[in-house]
């Protein structure tokens, strides 16, 4: 038996600024990662999903913590609420043809990079995505990857299946899922135009007018990487506290550079194509009131009573590698307008700067 014990720690000073007041944090954050395997031979081998079978363990366990517990350093008013999350926490098992995880594992669904048209594990408002809790099998065939799952969803099992294929450069996927408010389906597909990879995705959510989903790209402009997408999904919420908004028809983009050895520098941001007036209410749970239906205390979209407000988020950030491969130094500058729905919050700008810690 071997356990192996990872992950990243990071303290962070944040000066938070929106509607008027400000604010300052201690964050601590961070990535914990406890992995317990059979003995490896000493040749080695891969473990991962979808590995080789000849010499790789039977089972393997991985359970993955993530805590966000951040501090008022001024007492001038109560600071968010500190979590562990535990994003992970699985056994894996490796048949000769199928791999198959039971317990809580990530379930990425997602072609896009920077835009989640539709997921089962979302950001939180720290940036985490817990897995869902359930089982999976991955099973390996010459001409794909049949993957299927029945996840934990309240109190109620979702099942999906879904296939994964390669061909030449280009590689594609589809699922259904079968949720309680109906039949939710999507495919993508990603691969290469000459040196830049292309991607795109679209889904059909029951009980939701339009298409969620997205087209986008990235490659090399000199040095640098950009990427840059068309989508119609919720607007990211990552680097915008709130709670989730509706599908909006936006664009994204960013660009990574690094001037010199250690330093990197990315800036990025997303902004939404139309507005939503401040009365709109998205639906809470099944059946509940939808996209141009009346909320609790608001009309409905195009209702009485609703200014609106573009959203965006704009931000740029520098690391620099004090230690390489195990300290480095970020430095971040943000700035956001929240999609305009009930409990989205102001507008507000955050500045960051932190050690992260690798081991």
């Amino acid at each position: 038996m071997q356990a192996d014990f990872s992950g990243e720690l990071a303290g962070s000073l944040v000066y938070q600024q929106a509607a008027g007041a400000s604010q300052a944090l201690g964050i601590l954050s961070g990535r914990l990662e406890l992995r317990v395997d059979p003995v490896r031979s000493a040749a080695g081998f891969g473990s991962g999903p979808g590995g080789s079978s000849s010499g790789a363990p039977a089972w393997w366990a991985v359970k993955t913590v993530e805590p966000w517990l951040p501090v008022d350093l001024r007492g001038d008013g109560p600071a968010p609420e500190g979590s562990a999350a535990v994003t992970e926490a699985y056994a894996g098992f490796r048949f000769p043809a199928a791999d198959v995880y039971l317990g809580r594992f990530a379930l990425p669904l997602e072609t896009a990079r920077l835009v989640v048209p539709y997921t089962l594990t979302p950001p939180d408002d720290a940036g985490r995505r817990p897995g869902v809790d359930g089982v999976r099998a991955d099973v390996y065939w010459d001409a794909g990857r049949l993957q299927l799952a029945a996840v934990r969803e309240g109190n109620r099992w979702t099942p999906l299946v879904g296939w994964r294929q390669a061909f030449s450069g280009w590689e594609a996927a589809g699922y259904v899922l079968a949720r309680e408010r109906g039949v939710d389906a999507g495919i993508g597909a990603s691969g290469l135009l000459g040196s830049t990879v292309v991607y795109g995705e679209a889904w059909r959510a029951a009980g939701e007018e339009g298409l969620r989903g997205s087209v986008g790209a990235t490659g090399y402009w000199g040095d640098a990487v950009w990427t840059a997408e068309l989508a119609r999904a919720r607007f990211p919420t990552t680097l915008a506290p709130g709670p989730v908004s509706p599908p909006v028809l936006l664009v994204a983009a960013q660009l990574a550079y690094a001037p010199a050895a250690g330093w990197t520098l990315a800036a990025g941001g997303a902004v939404a194509l139309e507005e939503l007036p401040f009365s709109y209410s998205p639906p809470s749970a099944p059946g509940g009131a939808g996209p141009g239906s009346a909320g609790p205390g608001g009309a409905g979209p195009g209702g009485s009573g609703g200014a609106s407000r573009r959203a965006y988020q704009v931000g740029v950030t520098v690391t620099n590698e004090l230690v390489p491969g195990e300290v480095e130094l970020e430095l971040g500058l943000r700035r956001w307008t929240p999609p305009a729905h009930p409990g989205a919050g102001a507008a507000g700008t955050t500045a960051t700067a932190g050690l992260r810690w690798f081991f």
